[in-house]
């Protein structure tokens, strides 16, 4: 299952017809091709995207697993009209949290993409911003695997060329310049999701051990990475014990998941 998320549907249109889409649900406005891809509309902002991705996930939960991958346009201090950009680090303003995605698609152009709660149109740091990315990515890291979570963003404005210049009909001739790169990340999501047992063996497991604690980017990783071999080295009855106790501490979670890998050598 390759899951997309958009903010508006303008940032829809083009995808559902590159995709073959068709809607099959009104609130939220989802689109599916039938076989393993959806699109949700999620509207604008932080919320709106951590609750697109939480219905979605809810929706697929120990059924499949997930690819997640969230598109849409937004302003960059430096890169043209129409340059794709696939974040390898994601800053949100308010609260200054960053995350590290890891990248699975050769793109032109990487760097930061800093998520705001208003506007910005002073673009301060070279970088994209938008309203959205830190929000989809903390939701959708919580459903996958690290290497299943993308972000794509389409300069739509920067200094040299002013939103107040964007109209309906620039935006999706914006997002056509897009096509390549979409279709090229998606493609590449969608076959690294076939690389993998399905479902993931110790997702469920992992999801719910990111929901007791607060784990911060690099905790995911670790926790991922702690799944990984345990399951590899047969340890699914001590992982099960882990998983049941009350956890609140993060540091204390990851010391019990090593200090179980460590027994078994």
């Amino acid at each position: 299952m390759l899951n997309i998320v958009v903010a508006h549907d303008l940032e829809a249109r083009l995808p559902i017809q590159w995709l073959g889409l068709q809607q099959v649900n009104s609130d939220p406005r989802i689109y599916s091709d039938g076989k393993g891809i959806r699109l949700v509309v999620a509207g604008q902002g932080r919320q709106c995207a951590a609750a697109a991705v939480n219905y979605l996930g809810q929706s697929h939960r120990s059924k499949t697993s997930a690819a997640w991958l969230n598109f849409g346009i937004a302003g960059h201090q430096s890169l043209a009209l129409g340059q794709s950009l696939v974040p390898d680090r994601i800053e949100e303003a308010a609260s200054r949290e960053t995350y590290y995605p890891a990248p699975v698609f050769p793109a032109t152009n990487r760097g930061l993409l800093v998520t705001v709660d208003e506007p910005e149109f002073s673009y301060p740091e070279v970088a994209a911003y938008d309203m959205e990315g830190s929000a989809f990515w903390q939701a959708a890291s919580k459903q996958s695997t690290l290497e299943l979570v993308q972000c794509l963003k389409v300069v739509s404005d920067n200094r040299e060329h002013s939103h107040e210049l964007l109209n309906k009909g620039r935006i999706l001739e914006i997002i056509e310049s897009a096509r390549e790169d979409f279709l090229g990340l998606a493609e590449a999501m969608l076959a690294l999701l076939s690389q993998l047992p399905n479902p993931v063996p110790f997702l469920e497991q992992q999801i719910e051990l990111q929901e007791s604690v607060h784990l911060s980017s690099t905790q995911k990783i670790q926790l991922e990475r702690l799944l990984q071999r345990l399951h590899a080295l047969d340890l699914g009855e001590e992982l099960e014990e882990i998983v049941k106790n009350r956890h609140t501490d993060s540091r204390a979670l990851i010391s019990q998941l090593e200090a179980a890998l460590n027994g078994k050598r």
